[in-house]
């Protein structure tokens, strides 16, 4: 009991009156700042750089290496993955890629030699296009003069002939058979050269059938110069016109020659038009290197994203620091981007607090002050202001009354060496500010 204006009131109500109104001032001046001289006080919480280590494929975890708590340097192993799947998916890629090259090899090969094939082919084909064209001409001279002295003689030993047909007047039965024979011969060479025009039958069963017509027709004369005149003269006229007739096989011997030389430079032409579309060739070869090349590029692509996702079923730390938490046991499957483990970084931490617009002119970045905390009571923990927010806000909703959350405030943030790591997020604080005097 305690004795207040002469009325004894029990002491209970009075520690308990007295708690909330300490408890409603702390609220009061969470996050906020007030002055007082050359030092601004506020108070606020903790914070540090915190990361949230997440996977970015989904899988099953293998192994998670750390625990809340524990010290964690940057780039150490963290969390394996199950991995089974996507080695094989990176053999796969590999053994892609080898037979990508593979074929990117053989059709270079090709290409170079269809390159170094084809200037050869060409001049081969041209050389032997341009022998056989000299060759045509040079055979049917060959014919055109031996044609012409055989026709001579065959003229000259037909007219002996016919002298001699002219002088045979009681061969009419001979003759007549004779006719007969030759005019079979006419037939036949007719039927015959149908026939070659046709493709039936070859040159040479025309000009057999032709020289069948020419010794009816010198049978004819013989047995006309038979009749006319002395056997000597018939014997003489008939050798002159075998001579003739075997000039004029030759003839047809020259012939032949010239029609092989014919189709020797019209195979000559189409293997010279054929040795050029080896360029085409040369071309349709590099198309397909290009092709294949192509293949190799997207081979090479396949095998570095699965092995970017086989690197990706290792989780390290992007920092150093402590762990906060761990959400993930082994054996658990989680999906893309699902948070395993949270690192913060305790090297360094901060405090924000919030002044009023009316004070904002006494704050300066790199001004010195003090922050203190619970958890070591009379302990000043040096810090330097590093931000000064450039935009207004209104008071955050931890402030206690409507009117004061209702104010525009700018937010300071206090930055703290933490080398021993004392400092936790979360931990409630309070800070000193040093403003110096007011500026006129």
């Amino acid at each position: 009991m305690v004795t207040i204006r002469g009325r004894r009131v029990p002491l209970v109500p009075i520690i308990l009156v007295a708690a909330l109104a300490a408890y409603g001032a702390v609220h009061y001046m969470a996050g906020r700042a007030v002055v007082n001289g050359t030092i601004l006080e506020g108070s606020g919480t903790i914070e540090a750089t915190q990361v949230r280590i997440a996977s970015k494929t989904p899988g099953r975890v293998l192994e998670v290496l750390v625990g809340s708590g524990d010290a964690v340097t940057a780039g150490a192993v963290l969390v394996r993955f199950d991995r089974q799947e996507v080695d094989a998916q990176v053999a796969q890629a590999e053994a892609a890629l080898s037979a990508a090259r593979a074929r990117f090899a053989q059709a270079e090969v090709a290409l170079r030699a269809q390159r170094q094939q084809s200037p050869a082919t060409i001049g081969q084909a041209e050389a032997a296009e341009s022998a056989a064209r000299a060759r045509v001409p040079q055979a049917r001279e060959a014919v055109e003069l031996q044609q012409a002295q055989f026709e001579q003689q065959i003229a000259q030993a037909q007219a002996a002939v016919s002298q001699a047909e002219a002088s045979l007047e009681a061969a009419t039965a001979g003759r007549a058979a004779v006719r007969a024979n030759l005019k079979k011969a006419e037939a036949d060479l007719t039927r015959a050269a149908a026939l070659f025009r046709e493709g039936a039958v070859a040159a040479q069963a025309v000009d057999a059938a032709r020289a069948a017509l020419d010794v009816l027709a010198a049978q004819e004369a013989a047995s006309a110069a038979q009749e006319v005149v002395a056997r000597r003269q018939v014997e003489q006229a008939r050798a002159a016109l075998e001579l003739a007739q075997a000039g004029a096989r030759q003839i047809a011997i020259r012939k032949q020659d010239v029609a092989v030389a014919q189709a020797q430079q019209a195979q000559a032409q189409a293997a010279s038009a054929g040795a050029k579309t080896a360029k085409d060739l040369v071309a349709q070869r590099e198309a397909e290197t290009a092709v294949a090349r192509a293949a190799v590029a997207q081979a090479e692509a396949s095998l570095r994203h699965s092995q970017a996702v086989q690197s990706n079923l290792i989780l390290t730390s992007p920092i150093g620091g402590v762990v906060l938490s761990r959400s993930v046991e082994p054996g658990e499957i989680v999906g893309a981007g699902v948070p395993i483990l949270t690192v913060a970084d305790l090297r360094t931490v901060w405090l924000r607090v919030y002044v009023p617009e009316a004070r904002l002119g006494r704050l300066r970045v790199g001004q010195s002050g003090e922050v203190f905390v619970d958890a070591f009571p009379g302990r000043a923990f040096p810090g330097r202001v590093s931000e000064i927010a450039s935009q207004a806000e209104f008071t955050p909703r931890n402030v206690a009354t409507h009117q004061e959350r209702a104010k525009l405030v700018f937010a300071v943030r206090l930055t703290l060496g933490n080398p021993e790591g004392l400092l936790k997020p979360g931990m409630p604080a309070d800070a000193r500010i040093h403003v110096g005097a007011r500026r006129p």
